[in-house]
């Protein structure tokens, strides 16, 4: 078994490199790698995403939905000591309250109206049923 200690650190580590990885790719999301190339070059470092981006509300180093829901559910499986549907669509359900994402540049469509569903009370099963992204 692993030590406390030891399995912390590992999933600080996970959780620290999702974060450094998501402000990395956003101002690149949603493009060619020519599209890269151009705009940027080889990406090794954090950039700001340009004018045009969808991203271009957030800020240099700045995290999308990714990491800030990944972070949610985290809290809600320390929270209920479990992982399973109900705690999934709580992890969500709060992400969207909180954070008030529908006033966000970062939310898709697909997700969007998923989560709208899951607030009018829609069962998880049906309620990304018909995503497009």
């Amino acid at each position: 078994m692993i030590a406390k200690d030891i399995l912390y650190d590992k999933v600080y580590g996970c959780l620290c490199g999702l974060a450094l990885g998501d402000s990395m790719g956003m101002p690149t999301e949603f493009m060619t790698p020519e599209e890269i190339r151009k705009n940027f070059g080889y990406v090794d470092r954090l950039v700001a995403p340009s004018a045009d981006h969808i991203h271009k509300d957030l800020g240099f180093g700045m995290i999308t939905d990714d990491t800030e829901l990944t972070l949610q559910i985290i809290d809600e499986i320390l929270k209920f000591r479990t992982f399973n549907l109900d705690v999934a669509v709580a992890a969500i359900v709060n992400w969207a309250k909180q954070k008030d994402v529908f006033n966000k540049s970062y939310l898709g469509p697909s997700s969007a109206k998923a989560i709208k569903a899951l607030l009018a009370g829609t069962a998880p099963h049906q309620a990304g049923k018909y995503g497009a992204t």
